[in-house]
């Protein structure tokens, strides 16, 4: 009855300690983060609106953000999927004409797991569910500075 008892408290422990410990899709993600930071890139999580909630179907997005020249427009594209055109632009935003324009060849080439991009006071975003995807960081950074150079923001052209 003893090595029960042992057994049992010892299983608990190993549990409490493997639940604390992040998992490995965790630890892939901290390290995505940590080296888009050291690049320069910002991270931040933003609540999506009333429009994108909808149609992404999910409350939060993290945004990849660098730092441009301010003469960029603001805009905002998200990619809704089972559509036949997979790119919208919230109505506010104003930013239709970017999809057969400026973006167009850019979007083309846009990895399955970016789920929208923007520009907003200085800064182009991308926002990617970073939890599950294939991109790394200097890759991230890579479309972030395309994306720059396709509207025009040509004081980061060095990559």
């Amino acid at each position: 009855m003893a090595w029960l008892w042992i057994v049992l408290g010892l299983g608990v422990i190993v549990g409490s300690i493997s639940w604390l410990l992040p998992s490995p899709a965790e630890r892939v993600q901290a390290s995505r983060r940590s080296e888009a930071l050291s690049m320069g890139l910002k991270i931040q999580q933003v609540a999506l609106d009333d429009w994108a909630r909808e149609r992404l179907e999910r409350a939060h997005v993290i945004q990849y953000k660098l730092f441009c020249d301010h003469r960029v427009r603001s805009f905002t594209l998200w990619h809704v999927p089972g559509r036949t055109e997979p790119w919208a632009s919230p109505p506010a935003s104003k930013s239709w004409d970017l999809i057969e324009g400026a973006l167009s060849a850019v979007l083309q080439r846009l990895p399955a797991d970016v789920q929208g991009l923007g520009a907003q006071n200085g800064f182009i975003w991308l926002a990617i569910d970073d939890a599950s995807t294939s991109l790394n960081a200097p890759e991230i950074e890579a479309v972030l500075r395309e994306i720059a150079i396709a509207l025009g923001d040509h004081t980061h052209q060095t990559i």
